[in-house]
C-alpha cells in the first residue's frame, strides 16, 4: 500500500511460508505480484485461493479490507489493490 512493492512480496511470502493457509496475505500477495508485472504468479496465486477456499464470496476482500476505513489516504492506498485482485480473479 505504500509502494515498497518488492519489499512487501518478500515479507508476504515469509508469512505465507509460516501459515500457508492464511487468506489475508494470498490476496495482498497476489495483488503485489500483478503490481510488480509477474502476472502469471499472480494468476497461480489466484487458483491457489480459490481451491483452498472456494466458499469465499467474491465481495470478502471489499467487505473486510475496503470497509475498515473511510479515510480518503486509506481508500486511496487499498483501492488500487482491490481492483488487481479482482482483475487477476476475473481472468484466473
Amino acid at each position: 500500500m505504500l509502494g515498497r512493492t518488492h519489499e512487501a512480496i518478500v515479507l508476504l511470502q515469509k508469512s505465507l511460508e509460516r501459515n500457508p493457509t492464511y487468506g489475508s496475505p494470498q490476496l495482498f500477495l497476489m495483488a503485489a505480484l500483478s503490481l510488480a508485472g509477474r502476472h502469471n504468479e499472480a494468476a497461480v496465486m489466484a487458483q491457489s485461493f480459490r481451491r483452498q477456499y472456494p466458499e469465499s464470496p467474491a465481495g470478502a476482500f471489499q467487505q473486510l479490507w475496503l470497509s475498515r476505513s473511510d479515510a480518503p489516504l486509506y481508500r486511496a492506498q487499498i483501492y488500487p489493490l482491490f481492483e488487481d485482485i479482482q482483475a487477476i480473479s476475473s481472468a484466473s
